[in-house]
């Protein structure tokens, strides 16, 4: 139950990252380029958890990923802020 879910949020990411790569191309806004490789290594961290697994001892590092999309996503946010201030 657990994997399916877990492979059902990696096609979420995926499929979020390729529609904001194609609003990217349509607007030239790099928000979304950054939003789409933040997207991109959501969908990474969670293939990457799944195939480790809960036991094994380097599945920590897996969740690196997932902070630097997180922290790619504020830079994105705060760099788009500036921008239009």
């Amino acid at each position: 139950m657990i994997e399916s879910l877990s492979g059902v949020v990696t096609i979420g990411f995926i499929l979020a990252a390729a529609l904001s790569l194609q609003r990217a191309r349509e607007g030239g806004d790099r928000f979304f380029i950054a939003f789409a490789f933040a997207l991109a290594l959501l969908a990474v961290n969670q293939l990457l958890a799944l195939w480790l697994g809960d036991d094994h001892e380097n599945v920590g590092y897996a969740y690196l990923l997932r902070v630097i999309a997180f922290l790619l996503i504020l830079a994105a946010l705060i760099a788009r802020t500036w921008r239009r201030a």
